[in-house]
């Protein structure tokens, strides 16, 4: 039997492909970047998780539909976008990982909340805005410098 390191290799050696192939903006709209980052957290968590394992024969399909379909000027998205929000969706309610920034994201707008709230209570609302901002920016922040520090980033 082969060794399981191997395939995983050849998706990143595809994926390397694809990128290479793709205009710039299209890797960056289509998040390549977090799905190669979600990939190499399902090699390593391939041992103790069957669905991370069965992630990566599905990766390299897809990633191999989407050569294909480049090299023929008919690139559909619909297929890896629906197995990117599956791996994501996984890692995140699976292994409790979460993307860079998601915490900053989610506090800048309960914080604006509070702040708009806030500043209503206050007959404020120009001072409680920026109050409710940095309120978010600062708790957001510290919960993605801990995930990072955890390691739970994706």
């Amino acid at each position: 039997m082969e060794n399981n390191k191997e395939p995983s290799g050849e998706v990143f050696i595809k994926l390397d492909e694809l990128k290479a192939s793709l205009d710039p903006k299209k890797v960056k709209s289509l998040n390549i970047q977090l799905f190669e980052r979600a990939i190499r957290r399902a090699v390593a968590l391939q041992e103790e998780c069957d669905a991370c394992k069965n992630f990566l024969p599905g990766a390299a399909g897809v990633i191999d539909e989407m050569l294909t379909q480049v090299k023929e000027d008919k690139v559909k998205y619909k297929e890896y976008q629906i197995f990117y929000k599956h791996l994501i969706s996984h890692m995140q309610q699976t292994h409790k990982l979460v993307s860079e920034g998601s915490y900053l994201g989610m506090w800048i707008s309960l914080g604006l909340a509070i702040g708009l709230s806030f500043g209503t209570m206050i007959s404020n609302i120009s001072l409680g805005i920026p109050i409710g901002l940095v309120m978010g920016v600062a708790i957001g922040t510290s919960m993605d410098a801990d995930a990072k520090k955890k390691g739970r980033i994706i």
